[in-house]
């Protein structure tokens, strides 16, 4: 038997090897797991999904995840997916699904209390609106980024049905007017809302959405990117004296409004991003460095004119930078080399470090990286002006690299390769565009080392023909042996 029967944890994640056929046996193993996760799978098609749940397979299940499966096409074979035990429910990416597909899932599932159907570009307000009847005041969060043909009908009745929700994600939703979000912050009990990108949001609507959100009770997270601000949205904003999660990337604020937020939430505010808000200037930097005490997240990318110099303030705090766990300044080409090297030499507890296209990041800055950020799992460094030596240094010290992107560095070649392969076991992500020095030989090693299934960015139309990169046994240096 493939499967044994007493399995309690399934996760199946990005394989062309699993098809119908392997959740046929799945199915027939009698095993009643808790938890089942299926992602990146391309081979599985409704009739595996199908197969899979003949029997009593999802009978104990409590979290059931099915992401991103191309072959997921219409509406047939779910009728018997899922059941009143599961509480954790994430369908996302399967761009195929359509309405009665899902509605046959959430007739079985009736207990559900986190929902995600994020990027199901297919469902429309017939999907929302009998969820929400459906499951009613079991529902707490739910999540419909990208869902693009939602209106103000499947608000209004996750209004009207679903007064516990207490975390809504719309991100996307280009639909929306705000009317059914408005009597969700009057009938839900929200905390955090994402209304990012929802480009039909009037500044009116805006700010009587944030009113009535702080109104109703302690408003916790709000994502408000690309929204237009009325004239009392910072004032609103302001009073959330619980926020601790704002992101206003691409919103037209000024300076005083930005100082005016931090003032006033400075106590509480620990994650920001203002990347793209094209009124700011410098003195943003200030307000972060001299008003937010427990800032653990900065996102500034795309800044024009931003030196940054005053956020060193910040990052020469022990105490305040041992706090800091994301930064992004990416785009923002005038950001001082001199608060990245404080950056890489203070905060040793980063995670994510983003620093694509920055003028005078060099081998020095990942040289502090590796000897003061060993917590370090996603970093880009893009088009920066690297070698092999601080990549290979990086590698070694930095073991638990997720995600690096080292796109447009020409020089590199195996020599980083290689050092990734031997130090960073938990890579999954690596972007490598434009290095053109650099193997499929040496790509496929790394992929054969690392413990996660690999996805490798590596366009390289500037690469030589017949490039072949080996290892000189003298001197110890990769060099190319193709001419």
């Amino acid at each position: 038997m493939l499967f044994s029967s007493s399995l309690q944890r399934i996760n199946l994640t990005d394989s062309e090897q699993i098809n119908d056929s392997t959740l046929e046996l799945l199915g027939v193993s009698h095993c009643q797991p808790v938890s089942f996760t299926l992602h990146k799978c391309p081979l599985v098609t409704n009739k595996g999904i199908e197969l899979l749940s003949k029997l009593s397979f999802f009978i104990k299940m409590e979290y059931l995840k099915l992401s991103k499966l191309k072959g997921l096409e219409g509406s047939e074979g779910f009728q018997r997916v899922g059941s009143k035990s599961v509480k954790q429910l994430v369908l996302t990416g399967c761009s195929g699904l359509r309405d009665k597909g899902l509605i046959d899932i959430i007739k079985r599932c009736t207990s559900v209390c986190e929902l995600d159907l994020s990027e199901n570009h297919k469902l429309t307000d017939e999907s929302i609106i009998n969820v929400s009847q459906t499951l009613g005041g079991n529902l707490r969060e739910i999540s419909c980024n990208e869902l693009s043909n939602l209106t103000n009908a499947s608000t209004m009745a996750l209004a009207t049905y679903c007064h516990c929700v207490v975390k809504a994600n719309f991100e996307g939703c280009v639909k929306l007017d705000g009317s059914g979000l408005i009597q969700m912050a009057e009938n839900c009990l929200l905390e955090e809302l994402n209304i990012s990108f929802c480009y039909k949001l009037q500044p009116l609507t805006v700010d009587t959405l944030v009113s009535t959100l702080n109104a109703k009770g302690p408003l916790k997270s709000i994502d408000l990117m690309a929204i237009s601000f009325g004239d009392f949205t910072v004032e609103f904003i302001s009073s959330c004296h619980s926020l601790s999660h704002l992101f206003t990337a691409g919103v037209s604020m000024n300076d005083n409004d930005f100082d005016t937020l931090c003032r006033s939430l400075g106590s509480t505010l620990k994650q920001l991003d203002i990347s793209g808000c094209p009124l700011l200037t410098d003195s943003s930097c200030t307000s972060i460095a001299q008003q937010l005490q427990k800032i653990e997240f900065i996102g500034m990318r795309n800044m024009k004119d931003i030196s940054g110099s005053s956020l060193m303030e910040l990052f020469q705090n022990q105490s305040r930078a041992d706090n800091i766990k994301y930064v992004a300044f990416s785009g923002s080409k005038d950001i001082d080399v001199q608060v990245i090297e404080s950056i890489a030499r203070n905060c040793h507890n980063i995670e994510t470090l983003l620093l694509a296209g920055l003028k005078g990041i060099t081998d020095d800055v990942a040289f502090l990286l590796s000897d003061n950020c060993p917590q370090l799992t996603h970093c880009s460094l893009r088009n920066c002006s690297l070698t092999d030596i601080g990549v290979s240094r990086l590698a070694v010290h930095c073991k638990k690299l997720v995600m690096l992107a080292l796109a447009g560095i020409h020089q590199l070649t195996d020599l980083s390769i290689h050092a990734l392969a031997n130090n960073c076991p938990y890579l999954d992500e690596i972007h490598l565009s434009g290095c053109a020095l650099i193997t499929k030989q040496a790509l496929a090693f790394l992929s054969d080392t690392v413990i996660c299934s690999l996805w490798i960015n590596h366009n390289v139309p500037n690469a030589p023909p017949g490039l072949l990169m080996a290892k000189d046994l003298d001197t110890g240096k990769y060099q190319r042996v193709d001419n």
